[in-house]
């Protein structure tokens, strides 16, 4: 690759990175990268085809007016970072202003439509991003966990966005590493909601009943919808279950026959445990039930 081939990659990379637009930006590393990974450093001036202008009163609604000039000065101060390093921070902050974020091009990034950062990095991690990601992540918490004071009301950081993040993240890291990650992220974690434990059972499926104990799923149904075109996986979802029914009888999901998702269900479904605990659970809804009726 020439000289010339490697600024014009570099000038599309950073264009997409700017723009917050992952599909463009996944698409231009796929056609191939001539630097080889993904983080050199953002220089200013940066010749990327990203147009912006300072805004002045009544360019703008004023919601993106109070952040535009300050959202350029934020983008001078970006030379000699990563794309990482220029997205993290951003995420961290949709949540700590009123008005959501502002690029220098005037869109403003919100709890609507911050997605588009979320997916950026992810789409940087996948492929080869630096591992400062994590440890980014990891000082991240003292960050999240505090509070700020804007019109004496108090704003907090997604967590929950950063435990998914977090979870992507880890896959990029070698196995011995990764079984490392994962502890450190169980210690961090006190946030967790649903697509936590889609992405367990996808991306780390040997944690996934250890999050199920840590973190108790009240009803598994809307994970069973989420994955019920996948038969793989609702295979693998109801053998996790047997695991962690019956351990001594199944310690791993590979201590299975290769069986239907309908037989798999009828063997959970049928354990006694299970049968027992329906027994149980029959005479006080029963009763329950008398008592609603009086």
């Amino acid at each position: 690759m020439s000289y010339s081939d490697i600024q014009t990659f570099k000038s599309r990379f950073w264009k997409h990175v700017w723009e917050l637009d992952p599909e463009s930006l996944s698409d231009l590393l796929k056609e191939g990268n001539p630097v080889g990974h993904v983080n050199f450093k953002f220089r200013v001036p940066s010749n990327h085809v990203y147009d912006f202008i300072p805004a002045y009163e009544g360019m703008y609604d004023e919601k993106t007016h109070c952040g535009q000039n300050v959202a350029i000065d934020d983008y001078l101060e970006c030379h000699d970072k990563t794309a990482v390093e220029i997205l993290w921070p951003m995420l961290l902050r949709i949540d700590t202003f009123i008005h959501g974020l502002v690029l220098p091009s005037g869109a403003r990034i919100d709890h609507d439509n911050y997605t588009a950062v979320t997916e950026t990095l992810v789409v940087l991690w996948r492929n080869g991003a630096n591992d400062k990601s994590w440890d980014n992540y990891r000082k991240s918490w003292n960050y999240c966990l505090k509070s700020w004071k804007w019109n004496d009301e108090k704003v907090f950081v997604n967590v929950k966005e950063l435990c998914g993040l977090a979870l992507i993240n880890i896959m990029g890291h070698p196995d011995t590493e990764q079984e490392l990650l994962i502890e450190e992220w169980f210690k961090l974690s006190c946030s967790v909601g649903p697509v936590h434990y889609k992405l367990m059972l996808l991306l780390h499926p040997r944690h996934f009943n250890r999050l199920l104990n840590t973190f108790p799923l009240k009803n598994m149904d809307d994970l069973f919808d989420w994955c019920i075109s996948d038969v793989d996986i609702t295979k693998k979802l109801w053998k996790l279950r047997l695991v962690n029914l019956d351990g001594n009888k199944w310690p791993t999901i590979n201590d299975f026959d290769d069986i239907s998702v309908e037989e798999l269900k009828a063997m959970y479904e049928g354990h006694p445990l299970i049968v027992a605990l329906e027994q149980d659970e029959a005479p006080a809804k029963k009763k329950q039930k008398v008592i609603q009726l009086h």
